[in-house]
């Protein structure tokens, strides 16, 4: 992703969680048109993009669905990537704004993705957004971080992701 600097920082935030787990899921407004996750046609930075989703072994979960909409234009700018050991967990990823009215011309993105229930309810997490345009990439990085080492050690042991993965 050599045409925008910012995607060096990616790459690297990328490849350390993937030293992490092999079960990864990303998600974002990259600003990236390409034909594969369904914008009209393709930019450098969305060639790029999916050149390096194809060189990392990540899956676009788009579907077609526009994801940013004015009342001038639509696209699909906001990707979901995901590692393949997630790829058939992951089902119906939707852009939408009925279920959800964010405010915003991005429209929200969910999806589904199977995993072993829990008797407890998780909480809900507030989450963090970033601008990249405002960036403060050590603040980021620190945040990051604190995520990962919390994530890390929330995993269950016994969840066996190849188990369900098999299952599919």
């Amino acid at each position: 992703l050599l045409s925008c600097p910012i995607f060096h920082y990616f790459l690297l935030e990328v490849l350390e969680a993937k030293r992490i787990s092999s079960n990864i899921v990303i998600g974002g407004d990259f600003n990236a048109k390409h034909v594969i996750w369904g914008s009209s046609e393709s930019d450098v930075i969305g060639e790029e993009l999916y050149d390096f989703a194809v060189q990392n072994g990540l899956f676009i979960k788009n579907n077609g669905q526009d994801t940013y909409i004015t009342p001038h234009s639509t696209s699909c700018l906001d990707i979901t990537l995901c590692s393949s050991t997630l790829t058939r967990l992951i089902s119906n990823w939707s852009s939408d704004n009925q279920e959800f009215d964010v405010g915003s011309d991005h429209e929200p993105v969910t999806f589904n993705l199977l995993i072993q229930s829990y008797q407890n309810r998780l909480d809900s997490v507030p989450h963090e957004t970033w601008n990249f345009k405002k960036k403060d990439w050590n603040q980021f990085r620190l945040s990051l971080n604190k995520s990962l080492n919390k994530w890390k050690s929330d995993i269950n042991p016994h969840l066996d992701i190849t188990y369900i993965y098999n299952l599919w």
